[in-house]
């Protein structure tokens, strides 16, 4: 049935850009400054990889490459008294050894099938120290370009180092999180703008075909220097559906219009057209 409607109609193809293509990406498309340090982990020396990317960087994040949601991520830092390991609530403590022989443990029968990686940890709070980012939902409009439908700060609950609103964090403005702090919200917002539109063209290309939405996350450090987390094909929209229908629905219809017209131009014929 998939096929039969894609030979009929034009259809918008979402796909998902997993976590390791898009630095990849970036980094070809001149953005390396916004690249956050990463490695895969391969199924064989995991404590090896680990070990060394832990020397470079100290604080870092563990997740499935084509992870989402929030799920399944470990965080390992430097404690007082050695290392520390959190996964949501759960945190262990104990030697570097200790810590990713229980980690390797965890992930082994997974990176048979499944990408993992290594990525460090960017320290992004709000005033209160609560971990956050930004999200920046982008679509294509009613013309086919496009624009930020929202774009919104999400905070983690305290003691959570995942911002995801699925795993019960919080929305907050932009204005507020900049409050007091280096930078304005104007000129960031110049920057995010600017820097969003370009990732959305650099996926576009990779995929070959035009995407109709990203969710884009951006983490800001102590220093305000914004970092991108990662880009998702099927962002989450609850808050703000109606305004993402508006968009959603203008582009379908310009995607329809437009086959329309190349249909017309070339003198092809309507698959469905029926002679009289």
């Amino acid at each position: 049935m998939a096929a039969w409607i894609a030979a009929r109609c034009p259809v918008i193809a979402d796909a998902e850009i997993d976590k390791l293509t898009l630095p990849v990406l970036l980094r070809r498309a001149g953005l390396d400054r916004y690249v956050v340090p990463v490695a895969e982990l391969p199924a064989d020396g995991v404590m090896e990889v680990m070990r060394a990317f832990l020397h470079d960087h100290p604080q870092a994040v563990v997740k499935a490459a084509d992870g989402r949601n929030g799920i399944g991520l470990y965080f390992i830092d430097r404690d007082e008294g050695g290392w520390r390991l959190q996964r949501d609530r759960e945190l262990r403590v104990g030697s570097l050894d200790e810590l990713l022989t229980f980690l390797g443990g965890r992930l082994a029968g997974r990176l048979v099938y499944r990408r993992f990686l290594v990525q460090r940890y960017i320290s992004s709070r709000t005033a209160d120290g609560r971990a956050a980012d930004i999200r920046i939902h982008l679509q294509r409009r009613d013309d086919g370009t496009w624009g930020t439908t929202r774009s919104y700060v999400r905070m983690a609950e305290y003691g959570m180092r995942v911002s995801n609103i699925a795993r019960g964090g919080y929305q907050g403005s932009l204005a507020g999180f900049f409050e007091g702090r280096r930078r304005t919200v104007a000129d960031v917002g110049r920057e995010i703008d600017d820097l969003v539109l370009a990732i959305a063209r650099v996926v576009d290309d990779h995929h070959g075909a035009p995407m109709s939405e990203l969710g884009i996350d951006v983490a800001v450090d102590q220093d305000d220097r914004l970092w991108v987390i990662e880009a998702n094909a099927f962002p989450q929209t609850s808050l703000h559906e109606q305004r993402r229908a508006i968009h959603t629905i203008g582009y379908a219809r310009f995607v329809a219009a437009f086959e329309r017209h190349r249909r017309t131009t070339s003198g092809r014929p309507d698959p469905d057209a029926r002679s009289m």
